[in-house]
């Protein structure tokens, strides 16, 4: 009996600690696949903006974290400055250098000398609860305020037509650009998948999670 409640008791100083150090998954926004065919069909415009290949960063006023919820460690003077807001955004190193920027990224003693060369793209403010151009009204301010070289508000065009839509993306995935992202007119910051936030790649893909690893023969 006295080795059963010792093993219980165990468990249960055990568990807070194991559940403390389980990332924590960040309720952000998320973008439906969409393609050219789709579009202009039940809205007359977007906005548009480039789809950066870098890692999703979510700023929570105080320390900044991947969407999976693991702490990202940069520099003290990269965070010091950030508005006391959160921010939701990308860290960017380039088009094309999403492997040198996740070997960053991923580093828990940050180089100076790599996180120099580190934006934060920023897109939205996720606890704002106004239109999107109220929004990004808000978020110009801010950026404006911190005057950093590293923090930069994502360049929002509006689309009116599809051929102009068409031709754009098709200008930024020649000139090396993942794809693009289209939100709606008005829209407001929803958490999980919305479909006033849509995603356009020039190929197809998806997320998965691993179930299983099975040895093959």
């Amino acid at each position: 009996m006295n080795v059963l409640l010792i093993a219980l008791l165990v468990v249960a100083l055990c568990v807070p600690i194991y559940l403390y150090a389980q990332p924590n998954t960040k309720s952000l926004r998320l973008a439906e696949s969409t393609n050219l065919e789709s579009l202009f069909v039940s809205e007359a415009s977007y906005w548009l903006s480039e789809k950066y290949d870098g890692v999703r960063a979510f700023w929570d006023g105080t320390r900044l974290w991947t969407r999976q919820g693991n702490r990202i460690q940069p520099p003290n003077w990269f965070t010091t400055d950030l508005p006391k807001v959160p921010l939701d955004g990308e860290l960017w190193l380039g088009r094309g250098q999403f492997e040198a920027l996740s070997g960053i990224v991923r580093t828990q003693t940050p180089v100076d000398t790599d996180w120099q060369k580190v934006k934060f793209m920023v897109f939205d403010l996720p606890e704002a609860e106004t239109l999107f151009e109220q929004r990004q009204q808000a978020l110009s301010q801010l950026i404006r305020e911190a005057n950093l070289p590293h923090l930069i508000q994502v360049k929002q065009l509006k689309i009116e037509k599809p051929e102009q839509l068409q031709t754009l993306f098709k200008q930024l995935v020649n000139a090396g650009a993942e794809g693009i992202m289209l939100n709606s007119p008005g829209g407001r910051y929803k958490i999980g998948r919305d479909k006033t936030l849509l995603k356009l790649k020039p190929f197809s893909d998806d997320e998965a999670e691993v179930l299983a690893h099975i040895e093959g023969r």
